[in-house]
């Protein structure tokens, strides 16, 4: 504390007796104290910075989650407004459509389709046949396209007689005068068969 002009002083005025050893000791206390103090203060800044280190963490984790939040809060509401939205355009739909649809549509076409056809019949034993069947027309004479195909069993009961199940799909494509009719319908139907 009495830096070295002191401490010259301290020298001459008390040659190293014991006044020089308490001015010694005063010096080297003050010096440990100022010492004890710095460190103090270094590791008090030290740790200032730790704690605005982990405060900066923690605020951007905070600014995260909140940023997150509402991100998914916009999300869901934006889906919930589309879903709205279609569920109103949906209604508007279904309602323009009843208010133009007619209850009963009715009336008839005919046209005339010329075809071609093939048919097979295998017999598995005497009495079983395996039918195949297929025709296809059309050509945009009467229709654009039309076509059959169905394939089958028979049981030949007797010599004019048999009993067939099949399952078939036709399908036509006719389209005049803004009247279209295209569809393909398709099933299992039974019959029998005369021979005559």
């Amino acid at each position: 504390m009495l830096g070295e002009a002191g401490t010259r002083l301290r020298n001459r005025l008390t040659e190293r007796g014991p006044v020089g050893d308490a001015i010694d000791r005063m010096i080297e206390a003050s010096a440990q104290e100022r010492l004890a103090a710095a460190e103090r203060s270094r590791a008090e800044a030290e740790q200032a910075i730790i704690d605005a280190k982990a405060g900066a963490t923690e605020a951007e984790k905070a600014l995260a989650a909140k940023a997150t939040a509402e991100k998914e809060a916009l999300a869901a509401k934006a889906g919930a407004e589309r879903q709205q939205a279609e569920d109103s355009l949906a209604r508007e739909i279904d309602s323009e459509i009843k208010r133009n649809w007619e209850d009963e549509v009715s009336g008839s076409r005919s046209w005339v389709d010329p075809i071609i056809a093939a048919r097979m019949r295998h017999w598995l034993n005497r009495r079983v046949f395996l039918n195949l069947y297929g025709d296809v027309g059309g050509f945009g004479v009467g229709s654009r396209l039309t076509w059959a195909a169905a394939c089958g069993l028979g049981y030949q009961a007797k010599d004019d007689l048999a009993l067939e199940l099949y399952y078939r799909v036709y399908s036509v494509d006719y389209e005049n005068d803004g009247f279209l009719y295209d569809a393909t319908l398709h099933g299992v139907f039974a019959g029998l068969a005369f021979s005559f």
